[in-house]
């Protein structure tokens, strides 16, 4: 007989309280087994408790008692320095908003979690493949503000999977987006839990998205179990809180955009008139260059010949000069010579 297979993330009587008295009890006796590579939506209403249990599952909270085991590990019993080592390996989280870093480039968000691990061109050729998987190859420097709501998620979903994680929790990953969104997100995690063989478990209010995940349960006072119809249950909400969060979010969003656009516009007006001021001050400065050059043309021209007078002049006075000493030499070497005549008559 073949052994059965290993849960990879297994719940024995998990129960969680805030006080004393059971009135206070979250959680209330949940057990639950997920295999490796299924996928699993759990619904309810608003407060029943779900995140709480996602967040135990995550070995984010710890619970008032049972035990949490992930891979056969008992991870309820470790320290925080080893539950956030098993949670940087193990286990990829999206929240229902991305908190994703705003100075931060798209890629360098997508690479956080990997900080504390080897990293690596490997770990960065990974994630620019995942961006491109998810339609975002061309963002890889652009920040969270130039982005869309569900580009914004989709890049919390891709800096869930960096470090293959097994289990990925996502908490109402939908509830900031509209129903388009929301379809496109929901079919992403459903692709990607069949491309990267991860185990998906996702809390929401919207039976339509829980409905296309493998298996669906519901957390009801305290008790998970399989779901009622929403439309049934007296406790349910017809208009969800998380889809009016969701319109106001994306309202926000289109609203920084546009403003973001609008000082962006300015940005390049202001910097277009700075360039047009400084082309036009060079212009004037060599207009007053070129003025400057025809003015002194003339003036120059005049010294030159001026110049060139001038060296006329003292060239002709040395040959007057040259001349002069030429004839007196003649005249007195003419006097010696007639005296001396007169001396030999004698």
């Amino acid at each position: 007989m073949a052994e059965a297979k290993r849960p990879i993330l297994e719940l024995r009587d998990i129960e969680k309280s805030y006080g004393a008295t059971d009135e206070a009890k979250v959680i209330d006796g949940v057990d639950l087994a997920v295999q490796a590579g299924e996928s699993l939506a759990i619904i309810g209403p608003s407060g029943c408790g779900k995140s709480t249990l996602l967040n135990i599952m995550g070995t984010l909270d710890r619970p008032t008692a049972g035990s949490v085991r992930l891979d056969g590990e008992d991870v309820a019993r470790l320290d925080d320095r080893a539950l956030a080592g098993v949670r940087n390996k193990k286990i990829g989280f999206i929240f229902q908003l991305h908190h994703l870093l705003p100075q931060c480039s798209i890629i360098e968000n997508v690479m956080v979690p990997t900080i504390v691990g080897p990293g690596g061109e490997e770990v960065r050729q990974r994630a620019e493949r995942l961006l491109e998987r998810v339609g975002l190859s061309h963002r890889l420097s652009h920040r969270p503000g130039q982005l869309s709501g569900g580009e914004r998620q989709r890049v919390a979903v891709v800096r869930a999977l960096v470090n293959r994680p097994s289990l990925l929790l996502a908490d109402e990953p939908t509830g900031s987006l509209d129903r388009k969104g929301a379809e496109g997100l929901c079919d992403l995690l459903v692709e990607l839990n069949k491309e990267e063989k991860v185990t998906i478990i996702m809390v929401t209010h919207s039976m339509a998205l829980a409905e296309r995940m493998g298996k669906v349960l519901e957390l009801d006072e305290g008790k998970l179990g399989r779901p009622k119809k929403l439309e049934d249950d007296p406790k349910a909400e017809k208009a969800p809180k998380a889809e009016e969060a969701g319109k106001a979010e994306e309202a926000r969003e289109v609203e920084e955009q546009r403003r973001a656009e609008e000082a962006r516009k300015a940005d390049e007006a202001r910097k277009a008139e700075e360039s047009r001021r400084a082309e036009a001050k060079r212009e004037a400065e060599q207009e007053r260059r070129e003025e400057a050059r025809l003015a002194e043309e003339p003036r120059q021209a005049e010294e030159a010949a001026e110049k060139r007078r001038k060296a006329r002049k003292k060239k002709a006075s040395s040959k007057e000069k040259v001349s002069a000493k030429k004839s007196s030499g003649k005249k007195k070497t003419s006097t010696r010579g007639s005296a001396r005549g007169k001396g030999k008559r004698k």
